[in-house]
């Protein structure tokens, strides 16, 4: 159970403890006093009330009994002249008022009915109203004269009516109120400070301990504690002196021992770097000097195969340079799985696009997919990614090189899929396919996924996938693999979408077909006339119709009632003109969404992104033949090439 004030200073419930009894004494005294004095002055208005009705009821007796209302009307002033009466009223036993003095507000309401003895009939915010019977006097009759016979009792003649008013009892119940509550507040001020000053005598030896402790924790293990108090808080004050006196002691072996164990450490670590630099320059020297006798052996190799003649010495030379080629490859995966054991790779990652990337994987496999008899598709992508475009050719390219080895017959697939802020890589393959149980397995040393039954040289030593779950980890690149038995895998690499700045496609001047272009529209702005009249030439060469202008107004007069298929501007144009500008003019001119694009020498980065936002794609000054027409065959869909 968690204790109510566990938060609070001691000097707060040092002051708790005192002023709690005291406030609840003083209100409980306060209240009872005011309660009691209230009740007296209640108690005297309304004795005042019954003395003056039941004097007034015999008083009244003669004048109610004689009829004579002068007399009933004094009696009635002059009990209405007593402190706090309001109004006096006498009335007959039908009701009837007969003498009246001061206001009576509750016989305004209903005239009571005839009480049998002095009493109070209502009470109220307004006053107390009280009653008397007007009785006629009887005289007792002697039995001995009247036969033993009683007469009955007479009813009264009338009654008297006194309504005493409390507004001066109010009046003095707030101000003793006031009072009470002025002296309460009075003595809590004192009872508080008395506290407050009680607390701090209690708590400044505390405090002072406190503050030494801190000292201590800060570091300051000189610091020692001096109160001038005796009992717990002295034997406090000794226990918390030795404690700093052992801590200070303990600080000047633990900083001996710092100062040794830091000592080894950086000796460790200057083993551990010059084991490192040893490494790099074994790594340099065996990359130099084991791959020179490999360049001989295969140059002897072709050398050799010119003296042979005879089809059994091709065939040895072929086994010897297949041979060759196999170890060069075992030398290449062995060096770089000891440079990433080494450290010696770092990765620098960058925002690029991945369209190069496969353009590159394209050209590279295309020959050995075509030797081997198989199928290799790139799907074209524009989407920009995170990471180091070298080491991540180098993951893509190893497991394509694996899945183009260990497939016979269809083919290979390599694409790019967006998956919320991931993009996947992907590499299909109509192979064998690897075993549930042997997946875990496939990116250690030297596993081949089970695969026995190739031919050495086309086998490899198992350390493709080695190497790419090694990048992979330094690029923080998350791999992964699906596979069936007989009908094939799946690799994909997952990493960070980047935003692109416009990626246009990696396409070859002889895979982009602008055919689409032939009798089409196009209009181009530029200020600059020869830039004008180099982009008419090119765009004219192609079969359009060209519209060129120095300025978007221009422009829009000489189109008139044609509609261009593609608009192409400089970004900076006379007369602080933009191409933004000029691609609104002539798209509310043409009253459509007109292709366009942007031709600038600008080197602010900024300008892509603003221009992106746009859905306008960016294409550098000086331009050259292939960017635009790479970007006009993105902006129009009409010349991606078969990726075939």
């Amino acid at each position: 159970m968690k204790f109510p004030f566990e938060g609070w200073t001691i000097d707060a419930r040092v002051m708790l403890a005192a002023l709690l009894p005291t406030i609840l004494i003083a209100i409980a005294l306060a209240w009872y006093f005011t309660h009691t004095r209230i009740d007296d002055l209640d108690q005297s208005l309304n004795d005042r009330g019954l003395v003056i009705a039941r004097l007034l009821g015999p008083n009244s007796e003669f004048g109610v009994f004689s009829g004579n209302a002068v007399l009933l009307k004094s009696l009635a002033d002059s009990a209405a002249t007593q402190p706090d009466v309001s109004g006096v009223a006498v009335l007959d036993a039908s009701g009837k008022v007969l003498a009246v003095s001061g206001v009576l507000v509750h016989l305004s309401d209903h005239v009571p009915a005839l009480p049998d003895r002095p009493q109070l009939l209502r009470r109220d915010r307004r006053g107390l109203f009280f009653g008397a019977p007007i009785k006629s006097v009887q005289v007792v009759h002697d039995e001995l004269f009247q036969g033993g016979d009683v007469e009955p009792p007479v009813p009264p003649l009338g009654m008297v009516l006194v309504e005493v008013s409390v507004e001066r009892f109010h009046s003095v119940r707030d101000r003793l109120i006031r009072s009470a509550l002025v002296i309460t507040m009075g003595g809590l001020v004192i009872a508080i400070w008395l506290a407050r000053w009680l607390a701090r005598g209690v708590t400044r030896p505390i405090m002072d301990l406190a503050d030494t402790v801190g000292q201590i924790e800060r570091g300051n293990l000189q610091a020692r504690a001096s109160v001038p108090t005796g009992g717990a808080v002295k034997m406090l004050e000794h226990g918390i002196n030795a404690m700093a006196q052992s801590m200070d002691s303990a600080r000047a072996g633990l900083e001996k021992r710092i100062a040794d164990a830091t000592a080894e450490l950086q000796a460790q670590k200057e083993g551990a770097e010059h084991a490192r630099t040893q490494m790099r320059q074994f790594l340099g020297a065996a990359s130099h000097d084991l791959r020179q006798p490999l360049q001989a052996l295969g140059l002897f190799c072709r050398a050799l195969r010119r003296h042979v003649a005879d089809s059994e010495g091709e065939h040895l030379v072929g086994r010897i340079e297949r041979a060759t080629l196999t170890l060069d490859n075992t030398l290449e995966a062995l060096l770089d799985i000891n440079k990433f054991d080494a450290g010696v790779v770092q990765a620098t990652t960058q925002d690029f696009p991945l369209a190069p990337l496969l353009e590159n994987l394209r050209a590279t496999f295309s020959p050995t997919a075509a030797e081997r008899g198989l199928r290799f598709k790139v799907r074209p992508s524009v989407l920009w990614c995170h990471s180091d475009p070298l080491l991540l050719e180098r993951i893509v390219a190893n497991l394509v090189a694996n899945a183009l080895r260990y497939t016979e017959h269809g083919g290979v697939v390599l694409g790019c899929r967006r998956a919320g802020d991931e993009i996947r890589i992907e590499i299909w393959d109509t192979g064998r396919g690897i075993a549930a149980d042997k997946i875990p397995l496939i990116f250690r040393e030297f596993e081949r996924g089970g695969v026995q039954e190739q031919k050495f040289e086309e086998r490899g030593l198992g350390l493709g996938l080695a190497i790419v779950d090694r990048l992979a980890r330094l690029l923080k690149h998350r791999v992964d693999c699906q596979s069936t038995p007989a009908r094939g895998s799946v690799f994909r690499v997952h990493l960070a979408r980047a935003r692109p700045r416009f990626a246009l496609p990696a396409y070859s001047a002889s895979a982009i077909d602008l055919s689409c272009l032939q009798g089409a529209c196009v209009a181009i702005a530029d200020d600059v006339p020869e830039v004008l009249e180099a982009l008419g030439a090119l765009f004219a060469s192609l079969g359009a119709e060209v519209i060129a202008e120095t300025s978007g107004v221009r422009l829009v007069m000489a189109l008139g009632e044609r509609q261009p298929g593609l608009l192409v501007t400089d970004f900076r144009l006379s007369e602080s003109e933009t191409g933004l500008d000029v691609i609104a003019a002539v798209r509310a001119h043409c009253a459509r969404e007109v292709p366009a694009l942007v031709v600038s020498g600008e080197t602010d980065l900024q300008l892509a992104d603003m221009l992106a936002e746009h859905g306008v794609p960016l294409v550098k000054k000086p331009v050259r033949e292939e960017d635009m027409l790479a970007a006009v065959a993105h902006l129009l869909d009409c010349g991606n090439a078969d990726a075939d």
